[in-house]
């Protein structure tokens, strides 16, 4: 016999709200850092972008709007 547990429900709203909140934080820093790039007329690319604002460069892999401002840029998005 396996005895029953009670599982109580899991709050994780706050979670997800400091996740939600870190991700857009992130994301800005990402596009604050591509406008200094083109103010500078710097290379825009995964590592630059990534190198300036302080995030990882996997992070910049997985943003789609990263990846979108990077090409469109005429700059090789994988350098």
């Amino acid at each position: 016999m396996t005895p029953k547990t009670s599982q109580k429900p899991q709050n994780i709203e706050g979670l997800r709200k400091a996740a939600r909140q870190k991700a857009e934080e992130t994301r800005r820093r990402a596009e604050e850092a591509i406008a200094l790039l083109l103010k500078e007329q710097r290379p825009i690319n995964f590592k630059t972008v990534a190198e300036t604002a302080q995030i990882s460069t996997a992070w910049s892999y997985s943003s789609p709007a990263l990846s979108t401002g990077a090409q469109g840029t005429g700059e090789d998005p994988s350098t």
